[in-house]
């Protein structure tokens, strides 16, 4: 189906503004509306969509992801002002994700609906052995290594939202900084909805 949120947002493509453009991404009725754009890992969380200085940065999914590939990682700042991944703080209440429990990412081709399934805090420092480094898994190929991420996030997460995953399911993962520890991220794990199944 073509993704009717470009269309309402930008009517022209997006790549013609900028090549680094991969996708939209929406969590639905929230502040969470933008294009998603994709470089090197440093360059967008200095440099907005249209590629000027800009302390805000832009969403953007990690360097290390395939854009064909089954799982995401997309990065944003936390602006206390709510601007970028703000928003993603009011999820670590339950009663926020039960009004908000989707992820949508569109291209004109494609248009794909994720169910959240997990929501937790983690460090990127790495001295810090005892959280899970979720930015470890990218694209995961083996079946074992799949079910070791599941579990680890379903044991972090603040809330059990009843999704299950399994092996070839596709799956996004938001992220951006938490003040509450050193070096601190909230995370934001969805797995591709099952039509008819949830």
């Amino acid at each position: 189906a073509v993704a009717t949120s470009w269309k309402q947002h930008y009517p022209e493509d997006l790549r013609a503004q900028n090549e680094d453009y991969v996708f939209w991404l929406t969590l639905p009725d929230t502040s969470i509306d933008f294009p998603v754009v994709q470089r090197d890992n440093a360059y967008y969380l200095t440099h907005d969509f249209y590629g000027g200085k800009n302390s805000h940065g832009a969403i953007f999914l990690d360097e290390a992801c395939d854009v064909d590939g089954t799982a995401f990682l997309i990065h944003g700042h936390h602006m206390k002002s709510g601007l970028m991944f703000g928003g993603l703080k009011y999820y670590k209440e339950y009663d926020y994700f039960l009004s908000h429990p989707q992820i949508k990412l569109s291209t004109l081709r494609i248009e794909r609906t994720y169910d959240i399934m997990a929501v937790f805090v983690s460090s990127v420092n790495d001295d810090d052995k005892d959280s899970f480094k979720y930015y470890n898994y990218i694209d995961i190929e083996d079946e074992e290594r799949f079910y070791d991420y599941v579990e680890s996030i379903r044991r972090e997460s603040f809330y059990d939202t009843g999704i299950e995953a399994a092996y070839g399911d596709r799956l996004i993962t938001l992220s951006t900084c938490d003040y509450t520890r050193a070096e601190g991220r909230l995370v934001i794990v969805g797995r591709e909805h099952r039509d008819g199944t949830e």
